[in-house]
């Protein structure tokens, strides 16, 4: 996914409290899963730590997060750009890894093209799936994975079976149009209306994540979005650069 497109998303989802983890308090989860207690810290440290630079912004103590709480409540009582750094050191730390593993995963087996000269690997842009909705598997699943079948009525039907109600249910909260959503860009006309609690659009959400992005994190998301959009608007097997692509991009610590 587009990362600025992903924490802005994970923002609102987990601010609802919809995943059974974001009701846990903070402290009791498994160190290294969704990375919560990494991101509280680093953040905790960077706005409140000893260490803080004379020139880094005075949060309100109130902002600090306490351990104790859980993920959703943080959500839920800090300002929305608030809630947005701490999304975004949450998908630094983890989804964000993952994200860059795969991508470099894949430019690694395209490195050795199959017999046919086509390459064995291709990523695809969940943000698309989304917005395509039933017509995902034609328009984008099978021109993207480069997908070949002696029977694809059978495979677009198992592809519908397995994912049908997901694209139904996405397709009515989808990102942004295909040049712009890539880029992080604007809202689609009939997606994502003002969020009733911080009476924001997502457009302007984003806007606040890529300041953020620029201010305390180094650029490491707008890195990160390079890293993986280039794995999907080109072929893997022309994507130029070296495997350690995705280790540019670690979240700064405080002393940085």
């Amino acid at each position: 996914r587009n990362p600025f497109v992903m924490i802005d998303s994970g923002y609102l989802f987990h601010r609802r409290n919809v995943e059974w983890w974001c009701a846990q308090p903070i402290q009791s989860h498994v160190r290294g899963l969704f990375s919560v207690p990494r991101a509280a810290e680093v953040f905790n440290d960077y706005f409140f730590g000893a260490n803080r630079p004379n020139c880094m912004v005075k949060l309100p103590n109130a902002y600090k997060i306490d351990m104790s709480e859980s993920y959703s409540h943080l959500l839920s009582r800090v300002p929305v750009a608030v809630g947005l750094m701490v999304e975004s050191l949450r998908v630094l730390t983890y989804d964000g890894v993952a994200m860059v593993h795969s991508v470099e995963s894949c430019l690694q087996a395209s490195l050795k093209p199959a017999p046919d000269g086509k390459p064995p690997c291709a990523s695809v842009l969940l943000d698309d799936v989304m917005m395509a909705g039933e017509d995902a598997f034609h328009d984008v699943v099978v021109p993207q994975l480069r997908i070949q079948s002696n029977d694809p009525v059978a495979l677009r039907n198992a592809y519908m079976t397995k994912c049908s109600s997901f694209s139904k249910r996405a397709v009515s909260h989808s990102t942004i149009p295909h040049v712009d959503r890539a880029r992080g860009g604007k809202d689609h006309p009939n997606d994502h209306p003002v969020d009733a609690v911080t009476n924001t659009t997502r457009e302007q959400r984003i806007v606040m994540i890529r300041h953020l992005d620029a201010a305390f994190l180094g650029g490491a998301i707008a890195r990160l979005e390079n890293v993986v959009l280039s794995s999907v608007l080109q072929p893997p097997s022309n994507i130029n650069g070296s495997s350690d692509q995705g280790h540019h991009w670690v979240v700064p610590t405080p002393e940085v």
